[in-house]
């Protein structure tokens, strides 16, 4: 009896240090039920504590108040969520006058029209949708808006439709993580 015991024990032990290993990468079984309950994801799926309701005016005061930048963003689907990933390209700028700076269009870096609605930013670009130049509305869902005397931080999503190893194309987006400057 006491061998068996002794044997359960080493297994239970074992399988607790194999499961505990370093390099595990994790493995989330559905990313959309990791936002809640006053906390947010953020990269590598890690957890932070976060403001999830807010209403449209206090966005809009956020924004109409702070200058916004982005600090880092990342990808995630359904079952994954990537590292931070500094230079996906898509970097925004968020000004007080309802202008947007962002690298992706080129020959005009302000975008206007900034339409606020609920929880949802649509950046819609200038150029009429015959020009060359026309890249259509974007809209990003904000997640959480987070304000302190020290600036803010707001964490937003879009569904994204880049083609990237690992993720599923079919749920993936990119959060961003925005700073006040």
């Amino acid at each position: 009896m006491r061998i068996r015991l002794n044997l359960m024990l080493l297994a239970a032990i074992t399988m607790m240090m194999v499961a505990c290993g370093k390099n595990d990468e994790p493995v989330y079984r559905n990313t959309r039920d990791l936002d809640g309950n006053g906390k947010a994801f953020l990269e590598g799926g890690v957890l932070v504590d976060a403001n999830l309701n807010f209403t449209q005016a206090q966005l809009e005061q956020a924004l109409d108040n702070y200058e916004w930048e982005t600090d880092y963003s990342f990808y995630y689907d359904n079952n994954t969520i990537s590292s931070s990933k500094d230079n996906t390209g898509f970097v925004l700028s968020f000004h007080t006058n309802r202008t947007v700076e962002c690298p992706i269009f080129t020959q005009r870096s302000r975008v206007r029209d900034v339409a606020i609605t609920g929880k949802q930013i649509t950046i819609t670009h200038e150029e009429p949708y015959y020009s060359s130049l026309y890249i259509p509305p974007i809209t990003f869902t904000v997640v959480s808006l987070d304000m302190s005397d020290n600036g803010g931080r707001i964490i937003m999503d879009m569904k994204d439709f880049a083609e990237l190893d690992g993720f599923d194309i079919n749920s993936l987006h990119l959060r961003m993580v925005l700073r006040t400057k």
